[in-house]
């Protein structure tokens, strides 16, 4: 089996704890500024920057620019999960919870190899 580029794309841009942590959270149905980011990872400017340029190059995220009144005219970027990422997100989940339920013929469901220690 041969994956499309997209999806292979997508799955290494998830490969990463930094990565991922700002995707569980945009999953959520959270929005996130560049600041907002950075504050709640912790990590260098540099680090967060090469982060969110991955997930936006695999179109797991995107910027979405709002005029934020607090600013006065000036308009924000927030990060937001696409709907690319969250399909790719729940296909993930989707199969790692198959594979967790063996009523369901899942992984979980084939046999265990039984080690038994003899005194001998």
């Amino acid at each position: 089996m041969e994956f499309p580029i997209e999806l292979k794309d997508a799955i290494e841009a998830l490969d990463n704890p930094v990565r991922m942590r700002i995707v569980e959270y945009l999953y959520d149905g959270h929005e996130a500024t560049y600041t907002e980011l950075l504050k709640m990872l912790g990590v260098r400017k540099g680090a967060l920057t090469y982060h969110l340029k991955i997930l936006t190059r695999a179109a797991v995220i995107y910027t979405l620019s709002r005029l934020d009144e607090s600013f006065g005219d000036m308009h924000r970027a927030f990060y937001v999960m696409s709907p690319w990422g969250e399909s790719v997100v729940d296909g993930l989940m989707s199969s790692f919870d198959l594979l967790l339920r063996p009523e369901e013929g899942g992984a979980a469901a084939t046999p265990r190899v039984v080690v038994e220690a003899r005194r001998g």
